[in-house]
């Protein structure tokens, strides 16, 4: 049984667990990506050799989803897990888990449904401290970016989180012109306490997508 709900990554039990299911059908292909990414060389003489990037939550829709949110950058337990993930032991990911079961009075957005990401996909931090993305790392990010679109080919929604994920707007829409945008606040403890209307706001925009992605799934059926 797979354990789902916060901070579980923080048990090394289920961590294992979780790593035995990266080359699950439906999350395989992502995993190929980011492997693939940790060997191109490139990115090796751009980051330095020991670069990290985390994987794909298995727990999450992986190749089937149909929402995908685009975070900024992966943080610290992040790359301790080794997912980018709902599921990691910090209160963004807390929080980020609590808005989305709660959405449209507690009918929640289904994990199922989801994938999560970020527009630069490697490690910004020097083992104290991360540092935003520049628009240098948001450039060699982005033919990066291109591949998991054109992997993730049954999106009808892409989350845009936070004021830097929110920078590569133009070039999503460029991509997947057909995919519905929302743009959401980041909804780390920092933000939330320093911005309280913040929370609010977070709530409506999804609201808004949870209605949305029935309204549309339910076209489909």
């Amino acid at each position: 049984m797979h354990k789902d709900h916060p901070y579980s990554l923080a048990n090394p039990s289920v961590l294992q667990d979780r790593r035995d299911m990266i080359k699950d059908e439906h999350v395989k292909p992502l995993t190929i990506f980011v492997e693939g990414m940790l060997k191109d060389v490139n990115l090796q003489e751009a980051m330095g050799r020991n670069f990290q990037i985390p994987f794909f939550d298995p727990l999450d829709g992986g190749v089937n989803a149909s929402i995908l949110f685009l975070l900024e950058a992966p943080g610290p337990k992040a790359i301790k897990s080794g997912f980018v993930s709902r599921d990691n032991p910090d209160n963004t990911a807390k929080n980020f888990r609590k808005f989305n079961e709660g959405a449209a009075d507690g009918l929640g957005i289904n994990r199922t449904c989801t994938v999560l990401w970020n527009i630069v996909p490697w490690y910004l931090g020097d083992g104290n401290r991360i540092r935003a993305a520049t628009r240098s790392d948001r450039e060699l990010a982005k033919p990066r970016l291109v591949q998991l679109l054109s992997l993730l080919d049954k999106l009808r929604i892409i989350v845009l989180v936070g004021r830097n994920a929110q920078r590569v707007e133009v070039e999503v829409c460029a991509i997947k012109p057909k995919v519905k945008i929302f743009k959401m606040p980041h909804p780390s403890p920092v933000n939330l306490n320093t911005r309280p209307e913040e929370r609010e706001k977070i709530k409506r925009i999804l609201d808004d997508i949870a209605r949305y992605h029935l309204a549309i799934m339910g076209e489909n059926r």
